[in-house]
């Protein structure tokens, strides 16, 4: 007897593999240290956000919990569970913006729209969820407001590599191939 898929498990499948892709590079960049530097700093950073977002914008809620999960448990373990609680987080709600409003947009008004998704991404929901998640499962942080600051101040230029790369990938996109998996 031969399986034939409907475009609901097509659709299911497709975002699996999305999600396995992008959160497997996320995962492999944080456990062997792929780091890019920072010119002009001693500060490094890593590419997995990059993944992240776009897995999670391309391939819906499915692919954004296996981003987040694959995006945080690579890190040290004393902060593995607040890692992947903040990447879940930011993955939602990548997946929820782009797929619910974003993907529809024409090329300009999607290149700002999609910068500022990502700004935001970063200043308002991973930040504060790795602190709110430190909260929830290690010892709460003496000062929360400074760690935000810090947490910010290391991540402004990864923030910005961030926001360039995966606004020209998205723009370079064929508009068949930036359409997201449960969008019909």
């Amino acid at each position: 007897m031969f399986f034939n898929p409907s475009k609901k498990q097509k659709r299911w499948v497709k975002s699996i593999l999305i999600g396995l892709t992008t959160g497997l590079l996320s995962f492999l960049i944080v456990k062997f240290a792929i780091y890019i530097p920072i010119p002009g700093t001693v500060t490094h950073t890593d590419p997995r956000e990059i993944f992240t977002i776009l897995g999670s914008a391309l391939g819906g809620f499915p692919a954004a919990v296996i981003c987040g999960v694959l995006s945080g448990i690579g890190t040290s373990e004393n902060t593995r569970y607040a890692s992947v609680f903040a990447h879940l987080l930011s993955a939602f709600y990548v997946a929820f913006l782009y797929n619910t409003f974003l993907y529809k947009l024409k090329t300009l008004p999607l290149i700002i729209w999609w910068s500022v998704m990502v700004l935001v991404n970063f200043y308002l929901v991973l930040a504060p969820a790795f602190i709110l998640g430190l909260f929830i499962f290690n010892s709460p942080p003496e000062h929360p407001i400074s760690l935000y600051t810090s947490i910010i101040e290391g991540a402004n230029m990864e923030i910005i590599y961030t926001v360039f790369i995966t606004t020209a990938v998205i723009n370079a996109l064929p508009k068949n191939l930036r359409k997201p998996v449960f969008v019909k």
